[in-house]
């Protein structure tokens, strides 16, 4: 122990605790060596982070493009299908044309209910749930206090709770 050089952290009156012996560092990531290969290891990765993200955005834009493609014309099939038949039924039933002419309006907006709002509500669930897992994966603790922190009362008594720890 007696070639072991100390390296201390703190005032010179601070305890061994604050040092640790400089033999046992790997000398080779300190040198332009292992400098250099560390950045040519981040352009790899920034390099691959981008094709991956490219990739992800264009399949993300070809599925968007082709939904709305799809949901217009499966959307008006609907329409069209449903439309008919309930017009007939409330003829038969001897229904006043105000009252076919209401509902039918109110299919229409059922319809663009399905074709516009429900692939955001979808959309905003999956991101939600995400956005959940990932507080989850980076800290588990922050996660269980969410309940907590988005009622005041809850809030306040969690808060009273971490004092008394």
């Amino acid at each position: 122990m007696a070639n072991t050089i100390y390296i201390r952290f703190g005032d010179a009156g601070s305890t061994d605790r604050n040092s640790f012996p400089a033999s046992s560092w790997n000398r080779d990531q300190w040198s332009f060596g292992g400098q250099l290969r560390w950045n040519i290891l981040s352009i790899y990765l920034s390099i691959y982070l981008s094709i991956y993200l490219s990739i992800a955005g264009a399949a993300a834009l070809i599925v968007e493009s082709a939904r709305r493609f799809y949901d217009t014309r499966i959307y008006s099939g609907i329409y069209c299908k449903i439309t008919p038949e309930m017009i007939e039924n409330e003829t038969n039933k001897d229904a006043s044309v105000s009252r076919i002419s209401a509902r039918t309006g109110l299919l229409t907006e059922f319809v663009e209910f399905l074709e516009n709002s429900m692939p955001e509500m979808i959309t905003v669930l999956i991101s939600v749930v995400g956005i959940l897992a990932i507080i989850a994966t980076l800290n588990i603790n922050v996660f269980f206090c969410l309940p907590f922190t988005t009622r005041p009362h809850c809030s306040y008594l969690y808060h009273n709770w971490k004092t008394q720890l």
